[in-house]
């Protein structure tokens, strides 16, 4: 009895633990939240990427708790993940992958399955758009670790279930063996009629199998997919390697979108135990009857195949296998970690090249993706490596759109922006439009914690070049923006530091309005400030102030910060600027000098010379009508002068002091031509001045203009002599108290010829004055006595030079009118 209580105490202890460590043994893996910050990968439809575990084809290291999550772009997509290699610690006595082992979840909570040893897992497809993939190892034995791959299919794609080959297919695809098809099929077709009135039917019945003899077999394994274990089979990768290389250009199909795990993927064993074309396909060990065949990764050194004219596939002896040939060349290249070569040969020839593309998540250290055969069984690289490509997964981290939204800011709080400017090029100053037409450049710098990493545990990269659409950075705007069509500046990219600093610069061409001050035109300036705006209630504007700041490369050599000034020479304007900040406003305050020297001497330079020309009007003679056709000359010079001033300057509610002054010095030209008509009419009269007006004008006037006293002048009239003793004679002969005698004859004659001399003397002396009042000038000794001149025209004389110095009296006085009542 004692030994029956004691068995039934043993089976219920050895109950109690069982179920203890059954208990213990069924608790769940870690979920991806609280592990590490998870890998994000993107799964696209019909590409197919890979990643594996750290450290793969060699041991992974121990104490690992790794997170993948991967993510369909669409979010009506799922995700596919299917490993091709597995190999993890397995325990000995219990089997429930407590040790090391890889945990798959749907979404981010549930399990899909828990994995361990060297068994490859099932492919798991998700039921929404996320995947999790955890790797988990313990701090002892380690192996080689995995390698997956993944990729995404619309949910409205899946297979639609399975369905009895139809005739049609086995009429003509009989020999691969399918019992159920499904679909939609690699062209997406979704039915067995849609696809046997497709083009790729019709094409896949006529095709010429000369290439290959699997040509058929492949098409319609394509087009009609094999259903087996409740899922879909697609032929296999390499099989459509060796067919398309075998058929060239006639077979366009990506094999990328094919799988390349020999046991998800339709393939066909050739009649002999080798390959076909370029053995792309083998999977064989042996052949007939002596030679031994290896797989076409061996790295054993084989030549290429002699192969006949008739069958690109075959060989000089029909039995698909190599043929040893005495050429030098290199053997399949070295393998490549984390990564692939192309094309897939047994044999290259030197010089031959062969390009290497690396997995998702990787990249090539060297800058050439290339290798070369150098020689026999060289190449020109040994050890070909892809690294970690942490930038990418850095990347796709730190923007992962859980933890990121570049709508947010960085900060609840106010969010200080640095700012920094370099002008780049003044390409034009138009001061007519009143505006700047330049090249700016802006560096913008604020601080996004949501952005940093350490450094050192992400191979050392410090920072990233990302576009500005993918982080948050602030609304800014073109103040006093001169272009219609400017709408944002040119998409450009932003640096990002491991301190979360994050710095955007902004190089664009840009049209901005100015304020142009014309009162001293040519010696005038004009105001352009290039300023950005901001919303204030989020992000205020801030100047650099710490030098020590890590500062990225950049095409500009230098910026300048808060107070500095710089200057240049921009065709007429000497140009000069400053950095000036606030809160709201950052500015470039941009000021232009005009050099003078070409609108002076375009410009100011004739309304000098026609204004002191307009003088010689009023020495012009009055008989002439010189001095009015001179004068309109003149006046219409000067408006010429005005409208070229008036099309070089804006039109404004001012006008600058030469516009002005000329205005003023026509006003002035027209009065004194209308003085000029007055004097010229005045100067036709003959009669003499009333004592009191030649008393003011030919006295005082003229003594004012310095002519002196001209009522002083003696003018007589120019008088031939005669014989004096004739002129008694004749008074003798004529006096009043004489009376008349008999006189003979001829002392009467005498007497008439005196007085007609007498006469014609006196109308020489008329003719002789009126020569000398019309400028002639005077060539004899005998003119020195001037032509007796008229009281109007002693008065015209005043009136000349009064004018002329009412004119430079005027014209000097009008300057420094003008200019200070524009001040």
């Amino acid at each position: 009895m004692d030994w029956q209580r004691m068995d039934a105490l043993f089976v219920v202890l050895l109950v109690s633990v069982t179920f203890v460590c059954g208990q213990q043994g069924a608790t769940s893996p870690p979920r991806p939240e609280g592990t590490t910050t998870p890998i994000v990968f993107r799964a696209e439809r019909g590409s197919f990427e890979a990643f594996e575990s750290p450290g793969y084809p060699d041991e992974y290291p121990n104490s690992m708790n790794i997170t993948w999550r991967i993510e369909a772009r669409n979010d009506d997509d799922v995700v596919h993940l299917a490993f091709d290699h597995f190999d993890l610690e397995r325990p000995d006595v219990n089997e429930d992958c407590s040790w090391d082992f890889v945990a798959v979840y749907d979404g981010i909570n549930d399990l899909k399955g828990k994995f361990c040893g060297n068994v490859l897992p099932p492919e798991i497809k998700s039921s929404s758009n996320v995947l999790s993939v955890v790797f988990t190892s313990d701090f002892s034995a380690a192996r080689a670790g995995f390698r997956a791959r993944y990729w995404a299919t619309s949910n409205a794609e899946e297979n639609s279930g399975p369905e009895a080959a139809p005739s049609e297919f086995n009429e003509h695809c009989k020999h691969l063996g399918f019992d159920s098809v499904t679909f939609p099929n690699f062209y997406g077709n979704g039915s067995v009629e849609e696809t046997l009135a497709s083009r790729q039917w019709q094409e896949m019945v006529s095709v010429n199998s000369s290439c290959h003899p699997q040509i058929q077999l492949f098409l319609c394994s394509l087009l009609m997919p094999r259903f087996t274990e409740s899922r879909k089979q697609l032929p296999c990768q390499s099989w459509c390697h060796e067919v398309r290389t075998s058929c060239g250009p006639s077979i366009d199909i990506d094999c990328q979108r094919l799988p390349f795990n020999a046991t998800e993927c339709v393939n066909l064993d050739p009649p002999e135990d080798c390959y076909y074309g370029n053995g792309a396909n083998y999977r064989g060990k042996g052949t007939l009857p002596e030679n031994r065949c290896l797989n076409w990764t061996s790295p054993e050194v084989f030549g290429p195949m002699v192969i006949p004219l008739w069958a690109q596939w075959a060989d000089i002896r029909e039995n698909y296998c190599r043929n040893y040939l005495p050429e030098r060349g290199c053997g399949p290249p070295p393998w490549v970690s984390r990564g692939s070569t192309h094309p897939v040969k047994n044999f290259y020839r030197i010089g031959e090249h062969v390009s290497i593309s690396c997995d998702v998540g990787y990249i090539m250290e060297e800058e050439d993706m290339w290798m070369t055969c150098t020689g026999e069984d060289t190449w020109s690289k040994e050890q070909p490596n892809c690294a970690v490509d942490h930038r990418l997964r850095l990347t796709n981290t730190l923007l992962d759109s859980k933890r990121y939204n570049p709508q947010l800011a960085p900060s609840r709080h106010m969010v200080n922006v640095t700012f920094e400017a370099a002008v780049v090029d003044i390409i034009d100053a138009d001061e007519k439009n009143e505006d700047l037409f330049s090249s700016i450049a802006f560096k913008l710098q604020w601080k996004d914690n949501r952005l940093s990493w350490t450094h050192d545990q992400n191979g050392d990269v410090r920072e990233l070049s990302l576009s500005r659409n993918l982080v948050w950075i602030p609304k800014v705007f073109l103040h006093r923006n001169g272009d219609a069509r400017f709408r944002d500046f040119s998409d450009g990219t932003v640096t990002v530091t491991s301190a979360g600093i994050v710095e955007w610069d902004v190089i664009d061409v840009l049209t901005t309005t100015c304020d142009l001050d014309s009162t001293l035109f040519p010696f005038d300036s004009m105001e352009c400030p290039v300023c950005l705006g901001i919303d204030t209630r989020v992000v205020r504007f801030d100047c650099q102030k710490s030098t020590n700041i890590t500062r990225s490369q950049s095409v500009i050599k230098r910026f300048m910060t808060c107070g500095e000034e710089d200057a240049m020479e921009a065709d007429e304007w000497l140009a000069g600027w400053k950095i000036d900040v606030n809160e709201g406003l950052a500015c470039i305050k941009m000021k232009f000098d005009r050099i003078p020297t070409a609108h002076f001497c375009t410009t100011l330079s004739p309304v000098i010379i026609l204004s002191v020309l307009m003088c010689i009007t009023f020495v012009l003679p009055t008989d002439k009508g010189d001095r009015l056709s001179f004068g309109m000359t003149i006046l219409l010079s000067m408006v010429v002068s005005l409208v070229f001033i008036s099309d070089v300057l804006p039109t404004k509610g001012s006008m600058p002091v030469v516009a002005v002054l000329v205005i003023v010095y026509m006003c002035m030209m027209g009065f004194f031509v209308l003085v000029s008509v007055m004097i010229i009419r005045i100067s036709s009269r003959e009669k003499d001045l009333p004592p009191v007006v030649k008393k003011v004008f030919l006295r005082y006037l003229a003594r004012l203009v310095f002519l002196g006293d001209l009522t002083k002048a003696q003018y007589g009239r120019t008088v031939l002599t005669v014989n004096e003793d004739d002129f008694e004679m004749v008074e003798g002969l004529t006096g009043k108290d004489s009376k008349p005698s008999k006189a003979s004859e001829a002392e009467q004659g005498h007497l008439e010829v005196l007085l007609s001399l007498k006469e014609s003397i006196n109308d020489l002396s008329k003719a002789v004055e009126s020569f000398g009042t019309s400028g002639q000038p005077k060539t004899t000794e005998a003119s020195k006595d001037e032509t007796v001149k008229t009281d109007y025209h002693q008065l015209v004389k005043v009136l000349d030079r009064l004018c002329l110095i009412l004119y430079v009296f005027g014209w000097i006085i009008a300057i420094p009118i003008v200019r200070f009542s524009k001040a």
